[in-house]
């Protein structure tokens, strides 16, 4: 008699398939590096009208300039905890890292958001 058990799923495939992930497409933002950061935070303060959440996106998006780390490799690593380690919320640097494709196709229509547009850094 021969006995055949099923195959079983390394812990790290299961590991792999839980973890939260970006589009497998490779993000693309037609701008200088730093110019996108400063510009993407700028759309993320005017989504809130209280300072220090305002405050906060600054915070990670100086984090995000020190550290080298632009809005492509923060959208393809899908991870918060750099910005939390230096010190920004947790739902703040949640945002950040989950909102960039949506800022990518929200700069790509014709209609930009008024507050936006006028905030617009123009270094």
């Amino acid at each position: 008699m021969v006995c055949v058990l099923p195959a079983q799923t390394s812990s790290a495939s299961v590991a792999a398939s839980l973890k939260p992930s970006a589009s497998n497409q490779r993000l693309v933002i037609p701008e200088l590096r730093d110019r996108a950061a400063r510009d993407y935070c700028k759309w993320l303060e005017s989504t809130v009208n209280d300072d220090t959440y305002k405050a906060d996106f600054r915070k990670a998006c100086e984090v995000t300039l020190a550290h080298y780390v632009d809005l492509e490799l923060v959208s393809e690593d899908q991870d918060p905890e750099i910005f939390i380690e230096q010190g920004a919320k947790r739902g703040t640097a949640r945002r950040f890292v989950r909102d960039i494709r949506e800022w990518v196709a929200h700069v790509g229509t014709d209609m930009p958001q008024k507050e936006y547009h006028q905030d617009r850094v123009e270094d």
